[in-house]
């Protein structure tokens, strides 16, 4: 694939100019997917749009998108379908979203959720992303997925109907970080799941310490000073904690990933 970079960073660049390029392999059922996403100060003109479906067409990507300095995502050559198998659904990916880095990192966090959530009656799985973890969940109770994003809110959806679980599976576009979910909210809800980006989870720790009918709260970080920060509201609330699970998830980087699961009796 290098060469076909170099000859798509004389397409798209000029002199001194950078660009990113963000490469996902998702594993669908019918094999493996490359899903690009480039993101350049620079709006992309027609040249470089041209340049850029060549590129997906000659690396055999199955797409490629641009993303703004916004953040917003725009599909550009979109030549076979993303998928991505999470347990039971076959889940259309959207274009930019969040994937777990590596399948055998991906694998301990599912099992270790898995362990900390055996025995729940109803799961309120926070910041689910596509639902990496929500549909094995769903196998062991009902599960409400919420998440930020309302593309992979979408996608998690669809493909919950489509594995037969969507009565098991109920979905809510919604920032945690700005909204986070009330003690009222959580009333039915017996087990949490908390996989939140970098920033933490401050506001909903705060706001579950709060909710007496939840006794377990499996935490899932990428950050181990705001997992620290977060854990510590969660003790200090009444939470028993257990053991802390590192997860190298992140290879060649010093990013370290997190799982423990925190009890209160009633």
């Amino acid at each position: 694939m290098l060469p076909l970079l170099r000859d798509l960073a004389v397409a798209m660049l000029q002199t001194g100019e950078r660009a990113r390029l963000a490469v996902a392999r998702t594993e669908g059922p019918d094999g493996g997917a490359l899903d690009l996403v480039v993101e350049r100060d620079r709006e992309p003109d027609l040249a470089a749009r041209a340049a850029l479906a060549d590129f997906a067409r000659r690396s055999n990507a199955a797409r490629i998108s641009w993303r703004d300095g916004a953040g917003i995502v725009e599909p550009v050559a979109h030549i076979t379908p993303v998928a991505a198998e999470f347990g039971p659904a076959v889940v259309e990916l959207p274009p930019g979203g969040f994937m777990q880095p590596t399948t055998a990192g991906e694998e301990i966090l599912r099992n270790a959720i898995l362990a900390g959530a055996e025995g729940a009656t109803r799961i309120a799985e926070l910041y689910a992303g596509a639902g990496t973890f929500t549909f094995v969940l769903a196998k062991m109770c009902r599960v409400h997925a919420v998440d930020g994003d309302a593309a992979l809110m979408r996608a998690l959806s669809t493909g919950a109907g489509r594995s037969g679980l969507g009565g098991r599976v109920t979905t809510e576009t919604r920032d945690l970080a700005a909204r986070p979910l009330l003690p009222g909210e959580l009333k039915d809800i017996d087990t949490v799941i908390l996989d939140p980006p970098r920033a933490g989870a401050l506001r909903q720790v705060e706001q579950i310490v709060l909710a007496p009918t939840v006794r377990r709260v499996v935490m899932v970080s990428c950050n181990p000073q705001t997992f620290a920060r977060d854990v510590r509201v969660l003790v200090d609330g009444g939470f028993d904690p257990g053991p802390v699970l590192p997860v190298d998830q992140f290879p060649y980087s010093h990013h370290l990933e997190c799982v423990a699961v925190l009890t209160r009796g009633g």
